[in-house]
């Protein structure tokens, strides 16, 4: 069993998951008015079996429900020795009330923020400097051109920039990042460009480095050309690698056409150019990796 948890504008919800993958219950806490209707149609295995009900909510505690939630979070992963596995945090027109963005707990496995509206330059620094997150960051969030946080605080199994988060990333933080996987959309090539690109490929392509895995750079415009004969490419083999490989959780990458390049020690490296405004580092830690059911884009 492991808890998901919802931030939203006027509310958050604990969702209560089983090893299956179900949703065994959930537990709403409102931060708005002390409290609310919400109609919902009565169904049992996905088929309608009555007619509407209205249900009412309150938070546990109306004086400040934030602190509510921040305690029972920390209760329930103590007392039932579970962990938090996933959060979303929607916090488009956060009410000034709101004093931090996450509940009480400082670990989970994956992060999601998503919004039109930024959040508070320090809130941000202090929920990425204080929540430990194991395998995956992602903002399609704006992020201020002048946010800067320490790189070493990013250092997660994945982290992913959307559109609007990647105005602060500079060549000098992208080479700080620590994380195996790094995907960056809607860069402007004030900030990055194609020789940064080839940067970072030369310094892995030098080095020892077994961890790391995917590096993707979109821009918003032409990002310039990239020259990788001195890395000696050569076409794909079917008997050498896969032909596709996990970009997204549902999205497969087709590197039929890309270039493989080949380290010192033998690791194998795929470049590829052929998309649009977009270039892709990809290491083949595991040469015929499983992407059955995954869209091939």
């Amino acid at each position: 069993m492991c808890f998901d948890i919802e931030l939203k504008q006027d509310y958050t919800k604990v969702l209560f998951i089983l090893e299956a993958n179900e949703i065994y219950g959930s537990w709403m806490f409102n931060f708005g008015e002390p409290r609310y209707w919400r109609t919902i149609q009565v169904t049992k295995d996905d088929i309608f079996v009555d007619n509407v009900k209205r249900l009412k909510y309150w938070p546990f505690l109306s004086v400040d429900p934030q602190q509510t939630l921040n305690s029972s979070v920390s209760y329930l992963t103590n007392l039932f020795d579970i962990n938090v596995r996933d959060v979303l945090i929607a916090p488009d027109d956060f009410p000034e009330t709101r004093t931090s963005i996450f509940p009480g707990c400082n670990q989970c496995q994956k992060v999601i923020i998503t919004g039109k509206k930024p959040i508070l330059k320090k809130y941000m620094r202090n929920f990425i400097e204080n929540v430990n997150i194991k395998e995956h960051l992602s903002f399609t969030i704006p992020v201020d051109c002048h946010f800067y946080c320490d790189p070493i605080n990013f250092k997660k199994g994945e982290i992913i920039f959307g559109n609007t988060s990647t105005g602060w990333i500079t060549r000098d933080i992208l080479f700080k990042f620590k994380n195996s996987r790094i995907q960056l959309y809607g860069s402007n090539t004030r900030n990055l460009n194609a020789n940064d690109f080839d940067r970072f490929v030369d310094r892995w392509y030098r080095s020892d480095d077994t961890e790391f895995e995917l590096l993707m750079i979109n821009w918003k415009q032409y990002p310039g050309s990239l020259n990788i004969s001195k890395f000696k490419p050569f076409a794909w083999n079917e008997n050498r690698r896969s032909q596709n490989f996990r970009l997204l959780n549902t999205v497969a990458l087709d590197c039929s056409q890309a270039y493989d390049i080949l380290r010192h020690d033998g690791a194998l490296a795929t470049i590829l150019t052929n998309r649009v405004n977009s270039l892709v580092f990809y290491v083949w830690n595991v040469r015929f990796p499983d992407t059955t059911g995954l869209e091939v884009q």
